[in-house]
């Protein structure tokens, strides 16, 4: 199986490769982020700012802090003729920051949250920008799929049927709905047969991972988990750290990379798999620690905003061939998945 390597990864995952070019309409730009405290968001926020200074464009960083009444009041505070990157805390408010650009003809470019399909279409200066939410589900599924198929081990009493928690992101959230369904769906199509044996929300959140599967442990003896699907890789961080307090998946010295079983006895390990490849999840998986990812482009998410917010030419034609991505006619900019595993790496 092919997979993005994790040397190569770790040495480009903060690196700004697009140059904006010379010609640019505009080389001052406010973001606004939903909550820079969050693992993924704050990585775009580091790749933003490494394009932006490559590209020397002056950038007014914005953090709400997940609050919403306070990212409408700095939207709407600063100069709304300058062009907006916007990851919002409520996607139902991009309607009006859509209305307050209009009325001044500037750029606005929403990214990792999609707002209704509706709002980006109703205005041409408005783009959205992120990856596909339910391709990040199959492409998961197919992922673990793969991995189960060739590790039949982790089937700990070999009964045909893998005991799965699922946890699940924000519970209005887009990506949380597609991803769980999605995941769930892929692998039946696939006949992985599983068993929801536990789910529930956990918003995202590292600390609210820890919390709440360290309750499932409550109602699940361990040994009968085998599996943990997260909708992100904060998450399975989360449920990694409660594993370690339990003597599980706790790196290299705990486990063979070729089989987890020692003749009849099992290591203590648990297959976690998430999103996003984070730099963290990148180093659990390298360590041992994390079964596998999805990389969700977070670099290239933030050039490609970058681009769309300052380039002079922002035509289809112009943006595909400078972003080398999906730019559709409606504005909507698909930044794709990779897979990426810690026994399949291809640099090894």
């Amino acid at each position: 199986m092919k997979s993005f390597g994790l040397k190569a990864l770790n040495s480009l995952i903060l690196v700004s490769s697009l140059t904006v070019g010379s010609a640019y309409a505009d080389n001052f730009v406010n973001a606004y982020f939903y909550d820079l405290d969050d693992a993924f968001i704050s990585n775009v926020d580091v790749a933003l700012k490494e394009a932006a200074k490559h590209n020397n464009i002056i950038l007014n960083i914005n953090d709400a802090k997940k609050d919403a009444d306070k990212q409408k009041e700095a939207i709407f505070s600063h100069d709304n003729s300058d062009p907006k990157i916007v990851n919002l805390v409520n996607v139902q408010d991009a309607k009006a920051v859509v209305d307050a650009a209009k009325k001044h003809n500037a750029r606005v470019v929403f990214v990792n949250r999609q707002p209704d399909e509706s709002v980006i279409k109703s205005y041409d200066k408005a783009w959205y920008v992120g990856s596909d939410a339910a391709a990040s589900g199959k492409m998961q599924a197919d992922l673990i799929a793969r991995v189960l198929k060739e590790h039949p081990t982790f089937d700990k009493n070999k009964d045909g049927v893998i005991n799965t928690i699922l946890i699940k992101g924000q519970k209005e959230h887009q990506d949380t709905i597609l991803r769980s369904s999605n995941v769930i769906d892929e692998l039946a199509a696939r006949k992985v047969n599983i068993k929801k044996i536990d789910e529930f929300y956990a918003d995202f959140d590292k600390k609210k991972a820890v919390q709440l599967f360290s309750a499932a442990l409550d109602r699940h003896p361990i040994h009968e988990i085998e599996l943990v699907i997260c909708n992100n890789d904060a998450m399975a961080l989360g449920v990694i750290q409660a594993l370690n307090d339990n003597g599980f998946n706790v790196g290299k010295n705990n486990i063979s990379l070729i089989d987890y079983q020692v003749g009849n006895k099992f290591v203590n390990y648990i297959p976690v798999f998430g999103i996003d490849a984070i730099p963290e999840a990148i180093d659990a998986i390298a360590e041992d620690k994390m079964e596998g990812t999805i990389l969700n482009d977070y670099t290239r998410l933030a050039e490609a905003s970058l681009a769309i917010a300052t380039q002079s030419d922002t035509s289809r034609q112009a943006l595909t061939s400078k972003l080398q991505l999906k730019v559709s006619q409606d504005g909507f900019v698909d930044v794709p998945y990779k897979m990426l595993s810690r026994i399949h790496d291809e640099n090894k």
